[in-house]
């Protein structure tokens, strides 16, 4: 098992001449997918016969894919719309399109922020080409669940008025706000993206009803007459009603569209007939209290149509009518999950009259499989497309998309693949310079991966190396830490036990099991933070560990005991219970250990001594307020580095009264603010080369974000140019982390992103990089340095004093092991160390100076 010493080689490194980093062209670029997703949601046909598409997907035939394109009539793509539309949304769903009288497209989204690169929260409007519409809510922060800033945006539908008005549906949440406005489900917006204040629907539509945490939109209908059908999952004001009303062209309830009680549960999809009667499909099967099959059609007072029975059968609440599309000759076309209709077998998908009478020279057989259908259209010769998430089609794969015969039989010739990115969400570089991976995954390089969360091996040159276990083994959760360690995590109702994992998967017979418990009723779900020390940190909820009283914050010893002489007071009042609050403890070589946390209110920054105590020589540090948020990451110097969350909302401004303008400061290891220290660049996630240099992402959580680099004083360091990686808003995906490769300091990123300076990488990727061939005049020359490195069979230790009295260096393998260990003579500052007999490896060479602990990297070779 890789130990302490991993972590630590990601530190102490040889240092060689500096040029620029580029993508490491020995690294095989990385194609993961992951398994699950809303692949296809929605189509609209355009008058011309083309088709435009929305969807969740990430790739197309393996390229990264705008989630946004546009087809031929005959199901083919339009490349030069995909050209225009770029990378389109940056993340979530697309659940709704509209095209307004000139041609231009509406695009509603889940979590999206920015399309192909411009702002636009929820919501973005395109140029007929494809290209994106600049003049659209110019300087709006659009949908978001919060008044201050753009978070989860959710739009379900949208409907676009003869006078260019436009409606727009939400979901996900009660909170609901479009340019800090908050609205209930429904708004109106002008053309030009303003909020339309003759508007209000606010008094109508109030929270969920299968759901009341949510008020979800789902269908916008306009009427001939101006008046506004919709549906979703919602109640109404003042009514019994659920699901369905009907809105005058003011947004104030129509009283003379009376559906009683409304339906049992969600409605998905509405269609006006030219009667002026009213289909509804859904997920209910009740109706004002009358029992229903789906689809099922209103007179214009809204009560049932006793001439038109819908036939869908409901076998489970999962089942029923996503959508619905009249024809022109007056018949329908129904997509859902569904299997029967009447007496008849289908899959999903059904032809009806507009009586409701199935069409029987449309039958699917099996239909889509693994999922459901989303939308049906029709397209030129007759022919269908049908999309939605569903994996086969009659038998045959297919990935939320299908183009079926005018009978409804699967064109064998048609099959775009749509996949979705996969994550890597911790790695660990190993000695004979593979890497460990654990993420979300299915297949990695098109090698299919059994269990997407297993813990992978990927060779030196990017390739697959397989699964690391050959049977995974059995446990509440894997944790693969940077120290190369793998620990199995079984949790329970009051205990949790926690084991370490040989890389055979059989437990790690030299770390002692433990036992972490909680008071009843509160499950503990420790955090493991491994230190450079090859102990364990644990963070959480526990009230004792190994039976032994310990509040929220314990040291484990390398081989799993406890520390018995670490006993500190849980710095922290909140609980971290399901990770509310945010905890992180760090230990120095000399034991003390660095404690950060923020609660609703503030950061807070302190330092215990290595009994637990806190230490009164360090200066306590905190930022209250809105943008007091920060990190803290101690430096191989002592030194701590203290940056800003990088959030419009949580930025840091000051620390201690110290000014931040660029959201980071150092502190001195005494907790002092460091003056030789003046960042040039507003950058978050620092990462602190074993140079001085400072790497970071500029431009936040956003398409424009890069990996830039400081030099030890905070200037910008020109010889490494800017990195483009874009990356969401949402600090869950994107880059989740990156570290340097032990043995060439090579840069390793690993998260949900998909390019790297402009080039497709996903998940995965590595940039070169080296390290200045002289130690910055910041820094201070180590007390302890070794050469030649690599060695063969002698080293030479240097001192940068002579020791007064004789000490002990030693050897340790990446296990921590001691392999070997020698006598520093007294009053001596250079010595030779025999090392003949040890095999060819890294080890780290450990020892105690007048400056304290002191470590350096050694190679041997053969």
């Amino acid at each position: 098992m890789l130990r302490f010493l991993l972590s630590l080689l990601l530190c102490i490194s040889s240092v060689v001449v500096a040029t620029a980093q580029l993508l490491d062209a020995s690294f095989a670029p990385t194609r993961l997918t992951s398994p699950s997703g809303f692949t296809m949601w929605t189509m609209l046909p355009q008058a011309d016969g083309k088709i435009v598409t929305g969807g969740g997907y990430d790739m197309i035939d393996g390229q990264l894919s705008s989630k946004v394109r546009r087809l031929q009539a005959d199901g083919s793509v339009d490349l030069a719309f995909m050209a225009q539309t770029g990378t389109g949304p940056d993340m979530g769903t697309v659940f709704a399109l509209a095209q307004q009288a000139d041609g231009k497209l509406l695009v509603g989204c889940s979590s999206m922020t920015y399309y192909n690169g411009h702002y636009a929260s929820g919501l973005a409007r395109l140029n007929v080409d494809g290209s994106f519409d600049t003049t659209f809510n110019v300087g709006g922060v659009g949908l978001s669940d919060n008044a201050a800033f753009a978070a989860r945006p959710d739009v379900r539908s949208i409907a676009v008025q003869p006078d260019g008005k436009i409606l727009v549906g939400g979901g996900y949440t009660t909170d609901q706000f479009y340019n800090g406005q908050r609205f209930n489900g429904i708004i109106r917006l002008l053309s030009d993206g303003r909020i339309d204040p003759s508007f209000n629907a606010n008094n109508t539509i109030q929270a969920g009803f299968t759901n009341t945490t949510q008020m979800v939109v789902n269908d916008i209908v306009l009427q001939p007459n101006g008046k506004i059908l919709v549906g979703g999952n919602f109640t109404v004001a003042g009514t019994p009603a659920n699901n369905l009303v009907r809105l005058n062209a003011d947004g104030s309830l129509d009283p003379s569209f009376d559906v009683g009680s409304g339906t049992s549960s969600i409605v998905r999809s509405i269609v006006v007939q030219p009667d002026g009667n009213v289909l509804v499909g859904g997920y209910f099967n009740i109706y004002n209290g009358t029992n229903v099959q789906n689809p099922i059609r209103l007179q214009a007072n809204g009560s049932l149509d006793p001439t038109f029975t819908g036939r869908m059968v409901l076998s489970s609440s999962s089942n029923g009518v996503a959508k619905l599309r009249l024809q022109a000759d007056g018949s329908l076309l129904m997509a859902g999950n569904f299997t029967r209709y009447g007496t008849t077998n289908v899959g999903s998908i059904a032809h009806l009259s507009s009586t409701g009478v199935l069409d029987a020279t449309f039958i699917s057989g099996t239909g889509a499989t693994g999922g459901y259908v989303q939308d049906l259209v029709p397209i030129t010769n007759g022919q269908y497309l049908a999309c939605g998430r569903f994996t086969a089609y009659n038998g045959s794969p297919r990935t939320g998309l299908a183009r079926l015969s005018s009978t409804a039989v699967l064109d064998a010739t048609y099959n775009q693949v749509h996949e979705f990115k996969g994550t890597i969400s911790a790695l660990a570089p190993l000695p004979n310079g593979q890497l460990l991976v654990q993420g979300y995954l299915d297949s990695f390089n098109n090698n299919a991966v059994a269990t997407p969360t297993t813990i992978l091996r990927v060779n030196a040159d990017g390739s697959y190396g397989g699964p690391l276990f050959t049977a995974p083994p059995t446990y509440s959760r894997l944790s693969l830490q940077p120290t190369g360690h793998i620990y199995a995590i079984t949790y329970g109702t009051a205990s949790t036990v926690i084991n370490r994992l040989l890389p055979t998967g059989a437990v790690d017979g030299s770390f002692a099991a433990v036992t972490v418990a909680a008071p009843a009723g509160t499950p503990p779900e420790p955090i493991l933070q491994p230190t450079l020390t090859g102990d364990l940190l644990l963070v959480g909820n526990f009230t004792s560990v190994n039976s032994s009283p310990r509040d929220g914050l314990a040291r484990l010893l390398p081989d799993g005991s406890l520390d018995a002489a670490f006993t500190p007071s849980r710095p922290w009042t909140a609980s971290i219970y399901f990770g509310t609050y945010n905890v992180k403890a760090q230990r120095r070589p000399s034991g003390e250990v660095l404690v950060s946390w923020e609660d609703a209110a503030h950061s807070s920054l302190i330092q215990l001594l290595p009994d637990g105590r806190p230490d009164p020589t360090f200066s306590v540090g905190s930022a209250a307020g809105p943008t007091g948020f920060f990190n803290a990451q101690l430096q191989i110097d002592g030194n701590i580095l203290i940056s800003s969350i990088h959030t419009a909302a949580f930025r840091l401004t000051s620390f201690n009264g110290q000014l931040t303008p660029n959201g980071c400061l150092r502190l001195l290891p005494t907790g002092s603010y460091d003056p030789s220290f003046s960042p040039a660049l507003e950058f978050d996630r620092p990462l602190v080369q074993p140079d001085g240099r400072i790497l970071g992402f500029t431009n936040g959580y956003s398409p424009n974000a890069q990996l830039r680099r400081l030099n030890a004083d905070g200037s910008v360091d020109t010889s490494f140019g800017g990195v483009a990686v874009p990356q969401p808003i949402y600090t869950d995906l994107g880059v989740l982390g990156y570290l340097l490769q032990p043995s060439d300091n090579k840069i390793l990123l690993y998260g949900n992103f998909g390019r790297v300076a402009g080039q497709q990488r996903i998940g995965l990727a590595r940039l070169t990089n080296t390290l200045l061939a002289t130690r910055p005049a910041l820094m201070a020359a180590p007390a302890l340095d070794v050469f030649p490195n690599p060695t063969r069979q002698q080293l030479t230790l240097r001192l940068t004093t002579s020791l007064p009295v004789a000490q002990l260096a030693t050897l340790l393998d990446v296990q921590g092991r001691v392999v070997r260990r020698f006598t520093l003579p007294a009053h001596r500052s250079e010595v030779q160390l025999s090392l003949d007999g040890v095999a060819a490896g890294m080890y780290v060479l450990q020892a105690t100076t007048t400056q304290g602990p002191q470590r350096q990297r050694i190679t041997i070779t053969q």
